[in-house]
């Protein structure tokens, strides 16, 4: 929850979330209306997040942290994220499945000592 306290103290510097899979997932589960909070949110210091409740940015949960600004690193097939492989980035080209990961290789190796 350090990244949404973070984002809620700069919100207009962040420009993108890159998440690791599960924590985008916790991120999500505390958007739920019956979200129960694991042993580790139940105790933490000075109870910061009480009444509302959430992460990722909702109608009731406006100060949260933009769907669409946040991008989950995956190392696999498959596109895992909400909004789909646009916002899923890999190291690995995984075209040839037809998944369409954004990959972050080098797309120009050949081509760039082509000329």
């Amino acid at each position: 929850m350090d990244t949404l306290l973070i984002y809620q103290h700069i919100p207009d510097l962040v420009q993108i979330v890159i998440w690791e899979g599960e924590q985008l997932n916790h991120c999500l589960e505390r958007n739920d209306t019956h979200y129960i909070f694991p042993k580790e949110d139940e105790h933490s210091p000075g109870d910061w997040q009480e009444g509302k409740k959430g992460c990722i940015r909702k109608a009731d949960f406006p100060e949260g942290i933009p769907i669409w600004k946040s991008f989950l690193l995956h190392f696999w097939v498959g596109a895992p994220h909400p909004l789909g492989p646009n916002w899923t980035l890999s190291p690995y080209d995984y075209g040839e499945f037809g998944d369409g990961n954004h990959y972050l290789g080098r797309p120009c190796l050949l081509a760039c000592y082509r000329s």
